[in-house]
């Protein structure tokens, strides 16, 4: 068999199995912490769960504070949005008093 051949042939083996090996190694990374929380107590476990509730809550609060500002921003822009065809009138006097 020729060099060339056999550097082929290496690199065909060769590429599966670094992409074996990293995809095992990036797997036990990812599962690195949740196994760690599960060697835990009971109690630690429960103080996690309560802080992650909280960020959620704070999170959910932020989403619907942005919705009721979108719903407000669509009311007024249909508020002023002029309609195409309307004519413009000045403001009357009485309105520039109040």
């Amino acid at each position: 068999m020729e060099l060339s051949t056999a550097i082929v042939i290496a690199a065909f083996v060769a590429c599966p199995i670094a992409m074996g090996a990293a995809m095992w190694l990036m797997n036990r990374r990812m599962n690195e912490p949740r196994l760690r929380s599960q060697s835990g107590s009971a109690a630690d476990r429960l103080a996690e769960l309560r802080a992650q509730r909280e960020q959620l809550e704070a999170e959910i609060a932020e989403v619907g504070r942005l919705l009721d500002l979108e719903a407000k921003a669509g009311t007024l822009r249909e508020k002023t949005e002029v309609k195409p065809g309307a004519r413009l009138q000045a403001p009357r006097a009485e309105a520039a008093r109040e």
